[in-house]
């Protein structure tokens, strides 16, 4: 991922090669990231989507959501109880199972 002073630099380059006047859309990826955290404002966003790009990740996000909402049988509760387990597991069991994956 480019730094800003990258993203600078090759804004600069298009702008010399004739390109200042098109449509740009600037992200700064850590303050979008920050902003969809604190999810403040007038209408604070309720949807979670999550693209899994193959299919045997799609089956097994629903099979464990499916096994939360069976135990729990709260929505909001389970949502919490996954989302607290997301955060809270350790750097390194994290990498143990990306690796054993």
């Amino acid at each position: 991922m480019a730094t800003i002073r990258e993203e600078a630099a090759r804004l600069r380059f298009l702008v010399r090669n004739g390109r200042g006047e098109e449509k740009a859309h600037v992200v700064l990826i850590e303050e979008e990231a920050r902003k969809r955290k604190e999810n403040t404002g007038p209408k604070p966003k309720t949807r979670f989507q999550w693209d899994t790009d193959y299919p045997e990740g799609y089956s097994e996000l629903n099979a464990g959501k499916d096994r939360l909402m069976q135990i729990i049988g709260n929505k909001q509760v389970a949502i919490s109880i996954a989302a607290k387990l997301w955060l809270e597991t350790d750097e390194s069991v994290l990498r143990e199972l990306a690796e054993g994956n």
